[in-house]
């Protein structure tokens, strides 16, 4: 499977007062994995997400984050699938929180 990634970071760092808000969300994927626990609004939704917590958004999903009393620490990638019709073939849950057993292959 093939992807243009728009733009990635790795161990992003973000003070206790960073506020983000996509009405619209992104003309991208993006997928984000939490290092440290954020409150996640996800389509008028609120949610309390905890530590080691992944998400895949589709492209122009509205959502907005912030950290929970803390730094924000997080990893998220921009991109788009060469091929978007194979891709959703995977039957990967996209718009829904999941926990990786091991997330050792984001995270270094």
């Amino acid at each position: 499977m093939d992807f243009k990634v728009i733009r990635a970071k790795h161990n992003g760092r973000e003070n206790s007062n960073f506020k983000l808000i996509r009405k619209n969300g992104t003309d991208d994927y993006l997928f984000l994995h939490f290092e440290s626990p954020v409150i996640f609004t996800l389509c008028d939704e609120t949610h309390h997400v905890s530590p080691n917590t992944c998400i895949l958004l589709s492209p122009h999903t509205p959502h907005a984050f912030h950290p929970l009393n803390c730094e924000l620490v997080h990893n998220w990638m921009h991109f788009i699938p060469i091929d978007e019709t194979d891709f959703l073939n995977l039957k990967i849950n996209i718009n829904s929180f999941f926990s990786p057993m091991d997330s050792t292959g984001i995270t270094t």
